[in-house]
This record gives C-alpha cells, sequence and structure tokens, in this order.
C-alpha cells in the first residue's frame, strides 16, 4: 500500500493509484482503503518554485519535530526531511522528494528537476542547497483541513509540510506528517511502513 508521493510504475504494481507530491485534483482520497493520495504536484523539470519565505510563515523554522524539510534543503540526515530521503549530491546533502514525469512536485526549492528514472528530485545544474533554518513550517497540525494546490508546494499550511487524502475519494486532504516508529504519530493514525507517513486509521475521516 502506498501514498501517490510515490512511483507510478511501483504504484501500478502494487495496485493502487497515485503520482508524487503536489500532483493531487485537490479533493478526496486515492481509489480503495488502503491508497493516498498527495496533494502537492507532480514531478519534472527545474523550476525557481519555493515561496521566498521558505514555507510558511507563523511555524517552526527549521527542520522541527516531524522532519518537514522538502526537496532543495539542505539536510544531515534522512530524519529531517518529508520523505526521509537526505541525498549527497555532488558532496551537497539535501532532501529529495519522490517524483514521477509531471513538471511540478519538484518545484520546493529553485534548480530542481525530476529523474524519472529514480523517481526522485535532483538538482538541475551544479548541487546547491538553501539553508534548513531558511524552511518554516505551517501551523496546522495533522488532521487539519489543506489544500491540494498542485504546485508542489501543497503541505506547506501543514506542521509536517505534507497534505494528503487517504482512502476513498470523497475523504479530504488533510495534513499529515512522517514517521520512523509507531510512536511518532498520534491517536488514530498509524505510522505506514511503506509510505513512513503517518495515515487514518479509519477508512472515511473529516478534516479538522
Amino acid at each position: 500500500m502506498t501514498a501517490r508521493a510515490l512511483p507510478l510504475l511501483l504504484l501500478f504494481a502494487l495496485g493502487c493509484q497515485g503520482q508524487t507530491v503536489g500532483e493531487g485534483p485537490g479533493s478526496g482520497g486515492a481509489a480503495g482503503s488502503g491508497s493516498a493520495t498527495s496533494g502537492g504536484a507532480s514531478s519534472g523539470g527545474s523550476s525557481s518554485g519555493g515561496s521566498s519565505s521558505g514555507g510558511s510563515a507563523g511555524g517552526v523554522t527549521g527542520p522541527g519535530v516531524h522532519g518537514s524539510l522538502p526537496s532543495g534543503y539542505c539536510c544531515t540526515s534522512d530524519s529531517e526531511c518529508r520523505y526521509r530521503n537526505c541525498r549527497d549530491f555532488g558532496g551537497v546533502k539535501m532532501c529529495s522528494d519522490s517524483c514521477t514525469t509531471q513538471d511540478t512536485s519538484c518545484n520546493a526549492a529553485p534548480n530542481m528537476k525530476c529523474d524519472t528514472a529514480a523517481g526522485e528530485c535532483v538538482p538541475s545544474g551544479s548541487p546547491t542547497c538553501i539553508p534548513a533554518q531558511q524552511w518554516t513550517s505551517g501551523s496546522t497540525p495533522i488532521g487539519g483541513c489543506c489544500v491540494a494546490t498542485g504546485d508542489g508546494q501543497a503541505g506547506e499550511e501543514c506542521q509536517g509540510n505534507l497534505c494528503m487524502a487517504f482512502g476513498e475519494l470523497s475523504n479530504p486532504f488533510i495534513c499529515t506528517h512522517a514517521c520512523d516508529a509507531p510512536k511518532d504519530c498520534p491517536p488514530k493514525y498509524e505510522c505506514n511502513s511503506f509510505t513512513r507517513f503517518c495515515w487514518p486509521i479509519a477508512t472515511t475521516y473529516d478534516c479538522q
């Protein structure tokens, strides 16, 4: 079972709908109770994307307690990144989101593109990263309502920088965050061992 944040080929093999961060249609989860839809945009070419303020005003700067840094931000370990992927590109360590073949899910930072073979965002030129402390997380907690913006920056209002819809198509997009163990998720959520996101236990839910 997986989320739209994972490569399409893998998702199809698992029998789940999905694309990548930011490509969600803006309402409803993916078909089946075991799938999730990301509210960000799908992958692809480099962009001057990312907001100039580095996220959403009013939250915590840096990775935060949930590890919420998106693609292109400097990191020291996987736990600092929202997709738990801190990659070394030519000696520069930065977070790398998952992506597929479209043009916008790597927009969280400038000069990133989708490596479709690897299914992840990579630098489009000489590797540089944005200092982690320039990222400001949103203030909306897990379970809160969020907007599937479709531009690669969905989730900026969320503490965990992830906006997802889970299960039934009628389920709304909600804020969630990455997890490394069951203890990382609050009551009524479980840590999905494949995606490493906190998922609602209930098959239907409302946003708060």
